[in-house]
């Protein structure tokens, strides 16, 4: 009886044996292809971040060009305003002087034909007709520059809405370039090392390994009991 106890009970270690090595070759498989998933998936993560990382700081940096250029806009549209005004105020003033001078030549046309009416062998008829032609020709200068002052007056509203216009477009197109913000990748949580606890020897595979070596020394011709 004792030789069949014997090979039970090294049947019995053999499949403990088995068990284990194969425990361990389980470990190992998994832990190779886990670690394997845990690094590209960890990498693929850091990449993704910082791609993400790298998207924000670019659109910052567009909104920030973009309120520069805003700025410049304005400053620019602000330049253009003031040049206009200086233009018509220039307008005014030339306008200013040629009526002086108008009222000037006037006053002087008139003192002329006011003495040729008191010298000898005037004629009031005549004379008449050339303080009117005088007085006619004046209204006619002065007429003619209001009409310049309107129109140029007229010319500066139509250049400042140009302006306007072309800094509202400015400002339009500086804006699009950020009106929508840049759709950021999800890089998904942190993998993490996965337990290898139930691969190896638990009391299953040694309950196993245990009815196996019984099987074993059944078929072995043992029995059990007296």
């Amino acid at each position: 009886m004792a030789f069949p106890l014997v090979m039970a009970g090294l049947s019995f270690g053999k499949s403990l044996l088995g068990g284990h090595m194969a425990s361990r070759k389980a470990v190992k498989q998994f832990a190779r292809q886990h670690g394997a998933a845990v690094y590209s998936s960890t990498f693929n993560k850091l990449r993704i971040d910082q791609r993400n990382k790298d998207t924000q700081q670019i659109f910052q940096k567009k909104l920030e060009l973009t309120r520069e250029q805003q700025d410049f806009n304005a400053s620019a549209a602000g330049a253009a305003y003031a040049n206009e005004d200086r233009k018509l105020n220039a307008a005014f003033d030339i306008s200013k002087w040629a009526r002086e001078d108008l009222q000037q030549s006037l006053m002087k046309t008139v003192g002329a034909q006011a003495a040729r009416n008191t010298g000898v062998g005037s004629s009031r008829s005549r004379d008449r007709a050339d303080m009117v032609n005088s007085i006619g020709n004046f209204g006619r200068e002065q007429a003619k520059i209001t009409a310049s002052l309107a129109s140029e007056r007229v010319a500066s509203k139509v250049r400042k809405a140009g302006i306007g216009n072309q800094h509202l477009s400015s400002d339009f197109q500086a804006w699009a370039q950020t009106a929508i913000a840049p759709r950021l990748e999800w890089a998904g949580p942190a993998a993490r090392m996965g337990s290898t606890a139930h691969l190896q020897g638990s009391p299953l595979s040694l309950l196993s390994a245990g009815l196996g070596a019984t099987q074993s020394y059944i078929d072995a011709g043992g029995t059990f009991g007296g």
